[in-house]
């Protein structure tokens, strides 16, 4: 667990860094499919969420959306970026919310971010606080052992194998 924190510690200090500069690719059609599976109001996470510009699409269409990072300095940008968003930083490894809390998590390029070795604790923190037939979407090249787990608890895959939705 020390050199999985060592890695997560080395990205959150990377994005510290880069956040003034960085810059999101949109993926509307990958949003625009996951928001299908919702309705209107419901309550989004949006692990890793850098800049909030995914917050700021989903509050748009009329979602509920708390984003969270680690990176402080994301987190300043995504302030900036969204004034009427909830942004806290918190550790996808220790999740600070009620069991079955959300109607969906949204995580686009955020599980690239952690070692393999902690992927199930993370996916075992989402599906807690996931309601029961609750929606996630894993944005990313989604690694085997993400997959496996995911699978592990009941998750099914959706159309596009970036989209998974509960099934319990």
């Amino acid at each position: 667990m020390e050199e999985a924190e060592s890695i997560i510690d080395i990205n959150k200090n990377t994005y510290d860094k880069i956040a003034s500069k960085f810059k999101v690719v949109p993926i509307e059609n990958e949003r625009n499919k996951f928001i299908t599976n919702l309705r209107i109001g419901s309550l989004i996470l949006d692990l890793g969420c850098g800049a909030g510009d995914d917050v700021k699409f989903f509050l748009g269409k009329k979602f509920k959306a708390i984003g969270i990072d680690n990176s402080k300095s994301m987190l300043e940008s995504a302030r900036k970026n969204v004034p009427n968003g909830d942004f806290r930083e918190l550790d996808m490894l220790d999740l600070k919310f009620a069991d079955a809390y959300f109607d969906a998590v949204w995580s686009k390029a955020s599980l690239i971010h952690i070692p393999k070795s902690v992927v199930k604790t993370v996916l075992s923190e989402v599906h807690r606080i996931l309601k029961s037939k609750g929606v996630i979407a894993l944005i990313s090249r989604i690694p085997n052992i993400v997959k496996q787990h995911a699978i592990k608890h009941n998750f099914t895959v959706a159309k596009e194998k970036s989209v998974w939705s509960g099934s319990e």
